[in-house]
């Protein structure tokens, strides 16, 4: 048995309650060797509505990658910090690591 729902659970569930599904931290899983591959599958195999694009551990390459990918697919745009409280220091909401700002803008066609 799973100890987890499956990922086409989790979006529907989203989905039920009108909200929007996203793919986050795609560039920092270790287990996925190819994570292009990865991110492509899940995009052609589940309804999901956005990618995170910003995130504290992604490379300028990762993010306009994500960045052009989300513009020529239409998918929405979102980004994280990490920021998980006073367990992780030197991040705070909205700003990560080196200079990651993520701007507010990228949300106004998904609110």
């Amino acid at each position: 048995s799973q100890d987890y729902p499956s990922l086409e659970q989790c979006i529907s569930i989203i989905h039920n309650a009108k909200g929007k599904a996203f793919l986050a931290h795609v560039f920092i899983y270790d287990w996925a060797k190819d994570k292009k591959v990865l991110l492509n599958d899940i995009l052609e195999n589940y309804d999901i509505d956005g990618i995170e694009c910003f995130h504290s551990e992604f490379s300028e390459e990762d993010i306009k990658y994500l960045k052009n990918l989300c513009k020529e697919k239409q998918y929405y745009m979102s980004g994280g910090s990490e920021y998980h409280g006073s367990n992780k220091r030197n991040i705070d909401l909205a700003v990560g690591k080196g200079n990651l700002k993520i701007k507010k803008e990228i949300i106004l066609d998904w609110i």
